[in-house]
């Protein structure tokens, strides 16, 4: 749901008319905006508006958007995406988090649905899987045992968002 305001001066929101060409746009009812819901297997869309005048409904324009994809978030773990991270903050931070990048206006919430953890100790590697955001009890067992300077990557992170879309995301 994307919240749009649209304004004509002199005539009354009740009054507006707008229709889209893909999707769907309704009145908000918590505010003064309207509620646009665009799939996303729509590409440009087009907006008309009219509007109740003097009893007469009037056709007052039309203006093509383009649809651009919600981008996705980064994975990050305590704060940090890549670099060094203390064994400590990681194992109190339990979880992977998505982050939107810093550029990004809207509230939108991604929810990592699963990731791989890869460590390895010695000739063994260790492939762990979690099938939600939080860290495995056998994760956390194998992080204690980290030594410094010991790689942990996360790997095949998958993200779904408010679009119902699964995501894979960066290690």
């Amino acid at each position: 749901d994307n919240p749009v305001s649209i304004d004509i001066s002199g005539i009354p929101r009740e009054k507006l008319t707008p229709a889209i060409s893909c999707g769907s746009i309704k009145p908000d009812p918590g505010s003064n905006d309207w509620i646009v819901n665009i799939p996303p297997t729509c590409g440009d869309v087009v907006v008309n508006l009219s509007a109740l005048i003097n009893g007469e409904q009037k056709f007052l324009g039309a203006k093509t958007f383009r649809v651009k994809k919600i981008p996705d978030p980064i994975a990050t773990i305590a704060g940090k995406s890549s670099g060094i991270v203390n064994r400590e903050i990681m194992l109190a931070a339990g979880a992977l988090t998505p982050k939107m990048p810093d550029d990004f206006d809207f509230d939108h919430s991604f929810v990592i649905t699963s990731f791989t953890m890869s460590i390895q100790r010695g000739f063994k590697v260790y492939n762990l899987e979690s099938k939600n955001t939080y860290l495995t009890p056998e994760m956390i067992e194998q992080l204690k045992k980290t030594n410094r300077g010991q790689n942990v990557v996360f790997e095949n992170i998958i993200t779904r968002g408010p679009d119902d879309i699964d995501r894979t995301l960066a290690s």
